[in-house]
């Protein structure tokens, strides 16, 4: 099924949630204008995080999804900011949560712009790639959104088994600046 980002939410977002009026309607994609009593209601970009989890091989940590959104696709552990949380501490809970790992250290890469589909919702999402370490690979588990995992070279990944379009942009782009990165992956 392909969707329309620009219409997809119009046909979910009909009640204002002040006065719970059928009457809240799209003014964009992004903005929402109740008729019944001007309430203006704004779709915002949800920030997320991605860990690129580096073996001490060099090789990189893909996981296969577990659910929908793109169940049985490659992707990297990681997940929604919650309120209050930085993007660092998010992306240790996040780890923790899907994978029982501990980051020993972490270092931004980049951002990628996403789509994501909850319960019939498309939120739009930036997502924010951090290199990861960890000591005690032991200790890994997986929790329901995982059904397995990957170590993969980024030359070996086809990009075609990848669920998220961010996150195949993410790997093109730690593929093309790997070299001014430092990053023998």
């Amino acid at each position: 099924m392909t969707l329309d980002p620009k219409t997809h939410n119009q046909a979910l977002l009909k009640f204002c949630p002040r006065c719970g009026a059928d009457a809240l309607r799209a003014q964009s994609e992004q903005r929402y204008v109740c008729g019944g009593c001007g309430f203006e209601y704004y779709l915002n970009v949800c920030g997320t995080v991605v860990g690129v989890i580096r073996h001490a091989d060099g090789r990189l940590l893909f996981t296969v999804r577990g659910k929908d959104p793109g169940a049985g696709t490659l992707d990297f552990p990681g997940g929604f900011i919650d309120f209050y949380e930085t993007a660092e501490e998010a992306l240790h809970r996040e780890i923790r949560e899907e994978l029982n790992l501990e980051i020993t250290t972490d270092r931004f890469l980049c951002s990628q712009p996403n789509q994501y589909v909850y319960s019939g919702v498309l939120y739009h999402t930036v997502d924010f790639f951090f290199l990861c370490t960890v000591n005690d690979w032991g200790a890994m588990k997986y929790d329901a959104e995982i059904r397995d995992s990957r170590l993969m070279r980024l030359e070996e990944v086809d990009l075609s088994e990848i669920g998220f379009e961010s996150i195949r942009r993410g790997v093109e782009w730690m593929r093309q600046h790997r070299d001014g990165l430092g990053l023998k992956i």
